[in-house]
């Protein structure tokens, strides 16, 4: 091989290392525009993402706030619902003593199935009047029991025979 030969061929070589660093340069530089491009095009997505993952909490916390108010209104309902039955109670007690005479349970029920009968909106029914018959001459009786986890009034005629269910 002649010396001039060599040095073309160390020539040639040294120009493709040359090309090849200059071409693994231009790659990395490739690579990293093409993983900052991905990095935010996934930090875009994720942002949107967090966006309506906060939308959606934020509804479901209304929602949650929604059904919370809806419970205490009506706990609240239930509450003055019972203080007024217990004020009820309290004046017949009071008026009864008046009288001079004690309220008997029988007796008490009684007034209770009649003031239950003459308001039909009414709903309250005290666990005690369950499985008992109550009778009211002229407006026929009322049976309360349960069915399936549901509390059932049964209406009986004044003649006898069934009126109805509620």
């Amino acid at each position: 091989m002649v010396r001039g030969e060599k040095t073309k061929i160390d020539a040639e070589i040294e120009r493709l290392k040359v090309g090849n660093k200059r071409f693994r340069v231009e790659a990395k530089t490739e690579r990293k525009k093409v993983e900052t491009e991905m990095e935010e095009a996934e930090r875009a997505v994720s942002e949107t993402e967090r966006s309506k993952v906060k939308a959606m909490m934020a509804r479901s916390g209304r929602m949650k706030i929604n059904v919370e108010n809806e419970r205490l209104k009506w706990e609240m309902e239930q509450k003055n619902a019972q203080i007024e039955r217990i004020k009820m109670k309290t004046e017949a007690e009071k008026t009864a003593k008046a009288a001079g005479s004690a309220v008997t349970e029988k007796e008490r029920l009684k007034t209770e199935t009649e003031r239950i009968m003459a308001e039909p909106d009414s709903m309250y029914v005290e666990p005690r009047m369950v499985g008992r018959t109550l009778k009211s001459p002229e407006r026929g009786r009322v049976r309360f029991m349960w069915s399936r986890g549901c509390l059932v009034l049964e209406l009986v005629a004044p003649r006898g025979g069934i009126a109805g269910f509620i």
